[in-house]
């Protein structure tokens, strides 16, 4: 646990149960822990020890459940992380990845995702899919062959290509072919 607080929550049945501590793990998970005298302190199904077992008082941990609609689970934001990243973050969410689709960005890495389908924030089932767009990087540009033609036409067609050409590389590499037809 990592995370504690001096909060006593009444979690009893009669007024002489008792908390006597509060704590949350890493997950969220909020844990409360104290004693108890009455017979008819609420349990769960499947809890270790149902009744009082006499006694002075018996000990309690209970776990709460505290946030959305049983079952359902906040989207994390993962656009920005690399693909494995959010497929672990889906993952520790009860999510599994959905469809993985890959679009060229001159502003997000290759490699890393642009956005996702539902949205960060959305309340899913536990177990859905969310869908990922990934960035293969910036748009490739066609460089023309212009191996062979004259200086004249191979200007030409790097001053189409370079009309195009959305980054300077595209057009260095066309120059430098330009250059073998001298």
């Amino acid at each position: 646990m990592d995370r504690s607080c001096s909060t006593r929550p009444t979690l009893a049945a009669s007024n002489q149960d008792s908390s006597n501590g509060i704590a949350q793990d890493g997950v969220g998970g909020i844990y409360v822990a104290g004693e108890a005298t009455s017979t008819n302190f609420p349990t769960t199904t499947g809890a270790y020890q149902t009744t009082n077992a006499g006694g002075v008082s018996d000990a309690f941990i209970a776990k709460l459940a505290i946030g959305p609609v049983s079952g359902q689970v906040a989207v994390p934001n993962v656009v920005g992380d690399t693909q494995a990243a959010a497929n672990s973050s889906h993952h520790g969410a009860g999510l599994v990845l959905g469809t993985v689709t890959t679009q060229s960005s001159s502003t997000v890495a290759s490699g890393d995702v642009i956005s996702e389908s539902p949205v960060a924030g959305t309340s899913v089932s536990n177990g859905s899919a969310v869908n990922i767009v990934v960035s293969t990087g910036p748009a490739q540009v066609a460089v023309p062959n212009v191996v062979g033609d004259t200086k004249a036409a191979a200007n030409n067609s790097h001053h189409r290509s370079r009309t195009r050409a959305r980054h300077g590389q595209h057009s260095e590499q066309l120059h430098r072919r330009i250059r073998q037809c001298d």
